[in-house]
């Protein structure tokens, strides 16, 4: 598994993951479409992404964003059913 920063070949899966991960265990909302959808604005703002990959595949991937004075929140996080157990998530966080 390879720990890595944002890079555009994986913005879809970063899209897709989350959307799946939050309608499983939360209730999609607009603010979170605003937040996928406006990806680069964010990274722009400041926002990093990481992603855990293995063979091509991601397994896991978070977005931490700054919000004020030294402080950032874990805005989005999310991890491939299929990898999970593998600490894929934690590696990330």
């Amino acid at each position: 598994m390879e720990i890595i920063r944002y890079e555009e070949r994986f913005k879809q899966d970063f899209i897709a993951m989350n959307k799946s991960w939050i309608q499983e265990y939360f209730t999609l909302e607009a603010h979170d479409l605003e937040q996928l959808n406006d990806i680069d604005k964010l990274m722009a703002a400041g926002a990093m992404i990481y992603f855990a990959v293995e063979n091509e595949e991601v397994l896991s991937t978070c977005m931490a964003s700054p919000i004020k004075n030294e402080t950032w929140e874990i805005c989005k996080f999310a991890t491939n059913k299929n990898a999970q157990g593998k600490g894929a998530g934690k590696a990330v966080f």
